[in-house]
C-alpha cells in the first residue's frame, strides 16, 4: 500500500505541478481517516483507537478528548 500511495502521490505531483503532493504517505491518509471518522461520524475517539488508526490529539489527553 505505501508504495502505491508514493508512486500515485508522485503521478499527481508530476499532474499538477505541486511538489506538496510527493510529500503525502500512507500515514498521513490513516490521519485522514481518523479525523473524518472523529468529527464527520462523530465516532468515539476510543473506537477510532481500537480499529488502529492514528490519531493525533491537538494537546488534550484521551479522556479529555472523549468528554468533550
Amino acid at each position: 500500500m505505501q508504495r502505491r500511495v508514493k508512486a500515485t502521490a508522485e503521478r499527481v505531483g508530476e499532474e499538477t505541478g505541486d511538489s506538496d503532493w510527493q510529500k503525502v504517505s500512507s500515514h498521513d491518509l490513516r490521519r485522514y481517516y481518523a479525523q473524518s471518522l472523529l468529527v464527520r461520524e462523530r465516532m468515539n475517539l476510543r473506537v477510532v483507537w481500537k480499529s488502529g488508526v492514528v490519531v493525533v490529539l491537538g494537546g488534550g489527553t484521551v479522556s479529555e478528548c472523549a468528554n468533550s
